[in-house]
């Protein structure tokens, strides 16, 4: 996906799925004309495992998450975890089916569906 902001800067996010193991990226264009070449910020993520059963790991390169939250498919936010140890979300208490996993780090947004088993 690709939005331009309101600042005129560009973001570009995507994912891929690989052993059922999604992979993200959300790049910002940064366009400074003193510099003559645009800069780039780019956010990775793992979310694993998934499924999952009691604990839902996020890893962030060594970033720590400022927020990950929790919803359900019919976009109904169950949890919020403000810069969640270890990067880490207890979902014990989450019943079986599909979830939502929004992780901010810094600028960026990330969405990422998982199944708790």
């Amino acid at each position: 996906a690709m939005c331009l902001q309101q600042d005129g800067k560009i973001i570009l996010s995507g994912y891929s799925n690989v052993n059922s193991t999604f992979y993200t990226t959300t790049t910002r264009y940064n366009n400074d004309a003193s510099l003559s070449v645009p800069i780039v910020t780019d956010y990775s993520f793992l979310l694993y495992p998934n499924p999952a059963t009691n604990q839902l790991t996020i890893n962030l390169g060594g970033l720590q998450a400022e927020q990950v939250s929790i919803y359900n498919v019919d976009g109904k936010l169950l949890s919020q975890t403000k810069q969640p140890a270890n990067n880490s979300i207890d979902i014990s208490n989450l019943a079986t089916g599909v979830y939502i996993a929004e992780v901010i780090v810094r600028e960026a947004v990330q969405r990422v569906r998982w199944v708790k088993m």
